[in-house]
């Protein structure tokens, strides 16, 4: 039990889900939305230092390209409830501590001005 336990945590989609968690979880405390520009900023250094690492100390059997896919799309499973997908909605796990759009944002982002 314990072998498949270390298996399954040390796998790399765990390791993406726990990130986008724990990014979601922050976020929330700060007070800060997730908008889909941002799920993107905290994915790409992610998979970029995960594919350094997997490219200075490659695991057996395992490609870098694997590596980078599965943690990505960990992260983004982990971190998806947190994102704004609609500018106009809180995203579904989103800490209600977060600013929702006031009405001149979203009169803005639907090309009016305020």
């Amino acid at each position: 039990m314990r072998s498949v336990l270390a298996t399954v945590a040390s796998h790399p989609f765990s390791l993406g889900l726990i990130v986008g968690a724990v990014n979601g979880l922050i976020s929330g405390r700060r007070g800060q939305a997730i908008e889909k520009d941002t799920a993107v900023a905290i994915l790409v250094p992610t998979l970029v230092a995960e594919a350094y690492l997997a490219y200075k100390n490659p695991p057996p059997g395992r490609s870098v390209a694997d590596l980078a896919a599965t943690t990505g799309a960990g992260l983004f499973v982990g971190l998806a409830p947190f994102i704004r997908w609609d500018g106009s909605k809180r995203g579904l796990l989103e800490n209600k501590g977060v600013p929702a759009p006031s009405l001149s944002e979203l009169y803005g982002m639907y090309g009016g001005s305020a």
